[in-house]
């Protein structure tokens, strides 16, 4: 009689508020095409309690990917969380359910498989990615390695970063300076350094610095 698709899962909260719904074909996670709106709805989404969208996932056959919006030709993140305030609070980029970095064309630069923010906008954490491994980012326009996790005091002051190899922990050989430096280094919010490791392979190890 309504002559529309129900998604396959929905919940509410206490209240009759839509917390959660998810379109499914055969069994696995799919996005949905709404024919009344001539859209794509995400496979999976949730809300908060006031209604403002606060989880999405684009999947096809079940596997996560990025999702190409047709209408404003970008490319929208596999997955996307906010904040309450409405303020994205991160986002993933995947391909073939394996988070990749993104390069993208408009802007010609390249933007780390995921990120995360405060609640004010202020970068939170950012970390990179090539075939589902966290790796190390090469950045051709200033010629430096950048770890491939890093993340950020609220002031801006660096808090926390791992050099990683093919998905493993390593120490990082910097060319410029001929010093290598600890594959984990932490700061407290006045840069004051707090700890650091070192690894090979994944394993920590202690290093004779010749």
């Amino acid at each position: 009689n309504a002559n529309h698709t129900i998604p396959a899962i929905q919940r509410w909260d206490k209240n009759g508020q839509l917390e959660s719904q998810e379109y499914y074909v055969n069994g696995k996670l799919n996005n949905f095409f709404n024919h009344d709106t001539n859209q794509i709805i995400p496979a999976y989404q949730i809300w908060h309690d006031d209604g403002q969208i606060w989880y999405q996932q684009y999947c096809t056959n079940g596997e996560v990917n990025n999702f190409f919006d047709t209408h404003t030709n970008q490319i929208i993140p596999a997955i996307q969380e906010w904040h309450r305030n409405g303020q994205l609070e991160y986002q993933k980029y995947y391909t073939n359910d394996k988070r990749n970095n993104f390069f993208d064309t408009n802007a010609n630069h390249t933007i780390p498989a995921t990120q995360k923010w405060y609640n004010n906008g202020q970068l939170w954490s950012q970390e990179y990615y090539i075939n589902g491994e966290l790796t190390n980012f090469f950045n051709t326009y200033t010629n430096k390695i950048i770890p491939a996790l890093q993340s950020w005091h609220e002031n801006g002051q660096l808090r926390y970063q791992q050099y990683h190899t093919n998905g493993k922990r390593n120490n990082f050989f910097d060319t410029n300076t001929n010093q290598t430096i600890p594959a984990t280094q932490k700061w407290y919010n006045n840069g004051q350094l707090w700890s650091q490791q070192y690894y090979i392979n994944g394993k920590d190890y202690n290093f004779f610095d010749i």
